[in-house]
């Protein structure tokens, strides 16, 4: 579902776009030794950092220019909000919550799921324009600080279950 596969193929295509980087995957799973291979593959092993399960991720997170998130669909992805609080700029695949989280063209750069090409031209963007990239960051934050709080969080889940039990007396005062 995280499609690291599209994740390694956009990695590639930023590297023949002239925009060298290095891919930091935290984590590990059933997947690994696929993604080593497309790696391999796609002739970016030196440029692909496995990390496996790691303790420190804000550390890294706080290291990072840019989140890339290539998932072929998301709820609301705690990595997304984790990159955002420490101020990193966000490349993610428009699917599922991602579109809720990232503000496009304000937070982050939103690109179709499975477009390697989209997302290897998003990441230049941002890589290429250091001010861009500090702007979307620090708006990043803020809109976690604003939106993803723990009190707001809250009231959004207070406010669907009280029009959930609003439609549900409504339905069945139609069916009396």
């Amino acid at each position: 579902v995280k499609d690291h596969r599209t994740a390694i193929h956009a990695l590639r295509q930023l590297h023949l776009m002239g925009t060298p980087a290095t891919l930091l995957l935290v984590g590990d799973g059933p997947c690994l030794e696929a993604t080593r291979a497309e790696a391999t593959i796609c002739r970016v092993e030196d440029h692909v950092r496995f990390l496996g399960q790691r303790d420190d991720v804000a550390d890294l997170w706080q290291a990072a220019d840019v989140a890339l998130l290539s998932s072929l669909s998301e709820g609301i992805s705690v990595a997304l909000l984790e990159a955002m609080a420490t101020s990193v700029p966000v490349v993610a695949t428009d699917v599922g919550g991602n579109r809720e989280i990232v503000a496009s063209e304000v937070t982050g750069l939103l690109a179709p799921r499975g477009d390697a090409a989209g997302l290897a031209m998003q990441l230049q963007t941002l890589l290429q324009n250091n001010d861009l990239r500090l702007r979307y960051g620090s708006a990043s934050r803020e809109r976690v600080i604003e939106r993803f709080n723990k009190h707001t969080m809250h009231q959004a889940y207070a406010r669907m279950y009280e029009e959930l039990t609003n439609a549900m007396a409504t339905a069945t005062a139609c069916v009396r």
